[in-house]
């Protein structure tokens, strides 16, 4: 808990970055490129206040995934081509999802979803604005989500805005 991780890069690697059962953990100004296993950068089971800004993640299959917790901010950063999402929130609550750039030539841009085990948590009461969603040859958003707020967001190029998915846990 309580790490800041400012300014590296990766490149090549299998994965990025792994936290499980973490949490209050910053990670900015840093630059992760091929990633090539499942799930790039995950965080995984965390508590409270994961804070990412000012990121380049690009290129891999989830290109990061935040499952569980609150209080997160995911601000300023560019997701680009992933063989699945470029974020992934997975019972994410009380967070905030801003200015950022997310464009996949592959498949959707972010998802927003409960968590996948047992108990399911869903993911709501979260604030999604100002994002720019620049690319996706099917939906920018895939929407599993409850009880949150998506506004003023900007869908270019993208096959659809938002999908609206029911999964587990989500009304």
């Amino acid at each position: 808990s309580h790490i800041a991780v400012d300014g590296i890069k990766a490149v090549d690697v299998r994965r990025w970055v792994m936290g499980v059962k973490c949490h209050h953990i910053t990670i900015a100004n840093c630059h992760f490129e091929k990633g090539m296993g499942w799930i790039n950068c995950r965080f995984e089971d965390i508590g409270d206040g994961i804070r990412l800004t000012k990121n380049y993640f690009h290129e891999g299959t989830d290109l990061v995934s935040l499952d569980g917790g609150n209080g997160h901010l995911v601000e300023g950063n560019f997701f680009g081509d992933a063989t699945h999402a470029g974020l992934v929130l997975l019972g994410v609550q009380r967070s905030v999802v801003r200015g950022n750039r997310l464009t996949n030539r592959r498949w959707r841009c972010m998802e927003v979803e409960s968590q996948r085990h047992e108990p399911h948590r869903r993911s709501m009461h979260n604030l999604i604005e100002k994002n720019l969603f620049d690319f996706s040859p099917c939906a920018a958003i895939q929407y599993a989500g409850n009880r949150s707020i998506v506004r003023r967001n900007i869908f270019r190029r993208c096959l659809t805005g938002m999908n609206w998915a029911n999964y587990v846990g989500s009304n």
